[in-house]
């Protein structure tokens, strides 16, 4: 009996993951954020799903959260958005099998008027996060308590926005002026990169 052919196998590679690329802002403070950051890394990881924490806040407080302090030697946000050859990768800590993080440091805030002056600036994390899409399932992006160039950084990159608040008159009054903030975001900034912003606004989402 002739010798069965054997067909050749192609080998198929898993689809690539849906990243969901989520900020966390508000900016009012003491309202949750980094909280929010962590709970909402937590219950991901707990799925099994993989999940990148990004800290932009020269606060530092999702860094010491996730005990990832850093000198301003070692790689971290600062670096990620100032220096073109600093990949994504390089600004990375492990937390575990499921949990990545990039942290910031005390000098972050250095950067800022860097950051403001370049027609680009904004668009900074934008662009570096773009090495990630596909190996996450969610990017979390943890911002100051204002609307800098750093919050406008996250805001830029972020396809869906958190924003925490507390149950008082002063912070829902702030809810529509952070909404509008964003909206001013999308309208301008991502116009200038290249996006419809009709296309932004119908894609994007508010989780209050």
């Amino acid at each position: 009996m002739a010798p069965r052919k054997t067909a050749k196998i192609t080998d198929i590679s898993p689809p690539a993951r849906t990243t969901r690329v989520l900020g966390i802002s508000n900016n009012k403070g003491g309202v949750g954020k980094t909280t929010t950051a962590m709970n909402l890394a937590g219950a991901f990881v707990a799925q099994e799903r993989k999940v990148l924490v990004i800290d932009m806040d020269p606060q530092t407080n999702a860094s010491i959260a996730f005990n990832v302090e850093v000198s301003k030697e070692n790689p971290s946000i600062r670096h990620l958005l100032m220096n073109e050859k600093v990949t994504l990768e390089e600004c990375i800590y492990e937390r575990g099998p499921f949990c990545d993080f990039v942290p910031s440091d005390l000098q972050l805030e250095d950067i800022q008027r860097d950051l403001y002056v370049d027609p680009q600036g904004r668009m900074r994390l934008r662009e570096k996060l773009q090495s990630a899409i596909g190996k996450y399932d969610f990017i979390l992006i943890d911002c100051p308590p204002d609307v800098g160039i750093l919050t406008q950084n996250a805001l830029v990159a972020a396809r869906e926005v958190i924003i925490p608040v507390d149950i008082s008159f002063f912070a829902i009054a702030g809810l529509s002026r952070m909404v509008q903030i964003i909206q001013g975001i999308q309208a301008t900034l991502l116009l200038d990169s290249g996006v419809l912003c009709s296309n932004v606004a119908r894609e994007s989402s508010f989780v209050f």
